[in-house]
């Protein structure tokens, strides 16, 4: 391989599950920078990619930390970034749309012309070298190793659901669905609310969020964010419905509960105000419905490449909102990834080293895309400097 080239994770027509490739080394358009890659991670939306969601064609992958190579900028104040260690937003805005012009996470997230890194007329992260806009760059702290920067990207994702105001810590009864890598990351982030809450709203007792899943082993590595985990199998009766005795139940008067799970109780009227669905199960949705109550808010974090049958009948009856819920702020991310002992917040820190499972060198990435797809792996991540 001569240095013009590199080695990249692509997906095309003749390879739709994609394939390692010899690829050219790509340049920077006026205003990037061009990265080298120093780790990526596998994400359920590459997955879904290879399942055709997107109708993708390029290099994958959209977590990434790496280093600024260098910048296609006649501002001379943007060289400094050369040599920085940096992650970064990954839609691409046109900065010149009536959206853009707002200057707000909307602008971030919606620009009508965007591109998106690994997802969207965007080449991503899995080679050696990506191009990327200076102003989707972010510094990484030193103190925040490159294993821990790749969870910048979805830890933004879960605090996206805080920027969009839609939880009040102090008075919302919050359920999360789903125990898989971003589900972790939301109770990361919720739990970590819900303790601030009770830390400054001491007269009052915040309800606290419950994260409800399928896998002990992996609800167990939330422990110390405050959140309360609930088995899915203690909601769900043999034929998959919701328990009879979880069924919707009003008196009238009050609301009367039972007792589950090493003594939590749940409301029988199940009157979560939010349920977050981030199960990545087009089913997420109307189980989701089930554990809400009337007039409360949905929020929805799986992409999925299939659907199925949608019964909107609960949602009308009940009138919920739906809400989705994309991407976040990267610098509240870092800011939480680099939490030590002593933050003033007295917060424990996310140690999200804990959610590694392997890491693949970038020339076995088609091992490592399969080896992701295995129920039981949990954060998987591509080595991509040699």
């Amino acid at each position: 391989m001569n240095q013009k080239t590199m080695l990249a994770f692509k997906i095309d027509a003749e390879n739709p599950q994609g394939k390692v490739q010899e690829v050219p080394i790509p340049s920077p358009l006026p205003g990037e920078a061009l990265i080298k890659v120093l780790r990526a991670g596998v994400c359920n939306t590459d997955l879904e990619i290879q399942r055709g969601y997107m109708g993708f064609s390029g290099i994958l992958g959209h977590e990434f930390v790496g280093t600024v190579e260098s910048v296609n900028c006649v501002d001379e104040q943007q060289q400094v970034w050369v040599g920085k260690r940096v992650c970064g937003d990954i839609n691409l805005a046109c900065n010149d749309c009536c959206v853009c012009s707002l200057k707000t996470d909307r602008s971030r997230n919606h620009c009508p012309t965007r591109t998106v890194l690994g997802i969207l007329n965007k080449d991503g992260t899995m080679s050696e070298y990506l191009t990327l806009p200076v102003r989707n760059l972010h510094e990484v702290p030193a103190t925040v190793t490159d294993e821990e920067a790749i969870f910048t990207e979805p830890l933004a994702a879960a605090c996206r659901i805080i920027e969009q105001d839609l939880i009040n810590s102090v008075t919302d009864r919050v359920a999360i669905l789903g125990d898989g890598k971003l589900g972790l990351m939301i109770a990361e982030v919720i739990g970590r609310e819900y303790l601030k809450a009770c830390s400054e709203n001491p007269e009052v007792s915040p309800p606290q969020p419950v994260l409800i899943g399928k896998h002990t082993q992996k609800m167990d590595l939330v422990q110390e964010s405050g959140i309360k985990q609930l088995s899915l199998s203690e909601c769900k009766a043999s034929d998959h419905s919701l328990k009879k005795e979880l069924s919707q139940s009003f008196d009238g008067k009050n609301l009367t509960t039972i007792s589950l799970h090493n003594g939590f109780y749940i409301n029988l009227y199940l009157n979560n105000t939010v349920v977050i669905d981030a199960t990545g199960s087009p089913a997420g949705l109307s189980l989701s419905s089930s554990l809400c109550r009337p007039m409360g808010t949905i929020v929805l974090k799986s992409t999925c490449a299939s659907g199925e049958m949608f019964n909107a009948a609960p949602f009308v009856i009940d009138e919920l909102k739906v809400v989705g819920s994309r991407c976040g702020p990267f610098p509240k991310a870092l800011e939480l990834l680099s939490l030590d002992e002593n933050n003033d917040e007295n917060l424990k820190p996310l140690r999200v080293g804990k959610y590694v499972t392997k890491c693949f060198q970038l020339s076995e990435a088609e091992e490592a895309l399969k080896f992701a797809a295995e129920k039981s792996t949990m954060k998987v991540q591509i080595v991509c400097s040699r």
